[in-house]
């Protein structure tokens, strides 16, 4: 079986898990509400919805929904670190 030359074949695209670091989720984790970077550190650890609601005595549904929109908030900032890293790499 013949194979195309290296010089051909299109270059392995870059994605988010090849720029962003830990450091840079750190860093954006840090930008977020205090009740935001609660229930995503709990979330975190492992614990079930229904434990993280236990432990705030709060409602599961509620949790559900400020879960998402931590995360939902936590992507924003995520994503402008991403295309401001990229418009910054070299093209190959």
């Amino acid at each position: 079986m013949e194979t195309e030359p290296a010089w051909i074949a299109p270059a392995d695209p870059v994605g988010p898990l090849d720029i962003l670091t830990a450091t840079d989720v750190a860093a954006a984790t840090s930008t977020l509400p205090a009740h935001d970077r609660q229930i995503l550190g709990l979330a975190q650890t492992g614990l079930a919805q229904k434990a993280i609601a236990t432990h705030l005595g709060i409602p599961v549904g509620t949790v559900a929904t400020r879960l998402f929109r931590a995360r939902a908030k936590l992507r924003r900032v995520l994503v402008r670190t991403f295309e401001a890293r990229s418009r910054e790499m070299p093209y190959v």
